[in-house]
């Protein structure tokens, strides 16, 4: 490929696309001796099936290193300085990605003339499965080029300080909170460092927004006022005279007897029964006294045989 230098390189200009075989079981485990991530769930199927995967899948910096191939093949004559990536989609054994890049950025720092390529990665059904930034150093122009024999630019003294002085990458979630919290107290050190120095512009839009705040808090402050009548409500409570309802309750007792009252009704309903008493008057029956009548039984004295007597 021609020779690329940073004064011919355009804003828009595409990196070659790179497509690479099929991803296979074989890659993804050399992959893994290589960045020494030997995850299960890399390597492992039944691990990986257990985990709620398909498979094993490949280790998402794999697409990565297809895209920086990628720029690589494009600017033969620059080097990568720094990377950086997010894992869209993983990517399964057989998938087969192309490597896409395009040029976003061209400036110069420390001395060097640098351009941003944003790269990404595709599979075979075109879904992006990486999106990422690489940053190249080239050659200014093509005379720069041919003063030296070196393949490659140098890198600047400052930029190796500041490569060797970064800090590494937070491996999980307390490193990166305390990695947070350092930040912040070096921008706080930094600050008061300006404040030293006589830079006090940038402390003084601070204090404005506290004075805003100074008469914001005293509406607050009739608010209350509008409170303490409702403490006089509580004078209401002094309504504690309405204990004198309690009689109120007392009366409410009477009404039991209301209720009790209905019950001799009830009882009343029973009186009927009791007029049947005076049926039982009978009582007095007067038939036992018939059996005096049967002291006309001495009836059968009548001696008619003594008709014998007329015997001749």
């Amino acid at each position: 490929m021609p020779q690329l230098y940073w004064d011919t390189i355009e804003l828009g200009d595409p990196v070659t696309p790179l497509s690479k075989p099929a991803v296979t079981r074989v890659q993804i485990a050399k992959f893994a001796g290589a960045s020494q991530d030997w995850s299960p769930l890399h390597i492992d199927d039944d691990f990986a099936k257990s985990a709620g995967y398909g498979s094993v899948f490949a280790h998402g910096a794999t697409s990565l290193g297809f895209a920086i191939e990628a720029v690589q093949k494009w600017l033969e004559n620059g080097r990568v300085l720094m990377s950086t990536a997010t894992f869209q989609k993983l990517v399964w054994p057989g998938d087969i990605l192309t490597a896409k890049g395009v040029v976003v950025n061209r400036y110069e720092k420390n001395g060097e003339p640098r351009v941003d390529v944003d790269v990404w990665a595709e599979n075979q059904n075109h879904d992006i499965v990486m999106k990422g930034q690489v940053t190249c150093l080239l050659w200014k122009n093509e005379k720069e080029g041919k003063k030296t024999k070196n393949a490659f630019p140098a890198v600047a003294p400052e930029t190796v300080k500041e490569r060797r002085t970064a800090k590494p990458v937070p491996k999980n979630d307390a490193e990166a909170t305390r990695a947070r919290l350092e930040a912040a107290a070096a921008q706080q050190q930094q600050h008061a460092v300006e404040l030293k120095k006589g830079a006090r512009p940038a402390p003084r839009p601070a204090p404005p927004p506290p004075v805003a705040l100074r008469p914001a808090t005293p509406p607050p402050a009739p608010a209350k006022p509008a409170a303490k009548p409702a403490v006089a409500a509580k004078p209401a409570v002094a309504v504690k005279p309405a204990i004198a309802t309690k009689p109120a309750p007392v009366a409410a007792k009477p009404a039991a007897p209301a209720k009790t009252a209905p019950k001799p009704p009830a009882k009343a309903a029973k009186a009927p029964p009791k007029p049947a008493k005076p049926a039982k008057l009978p009582k007095a029956k007067p038939a036992p006294k018939k059996p005096a009548a049967k002291k006309p039984a001495p009836a059968p004295k009548k001696p008619t045989p003594k008709k014998p007597a007329k015997k001749k």
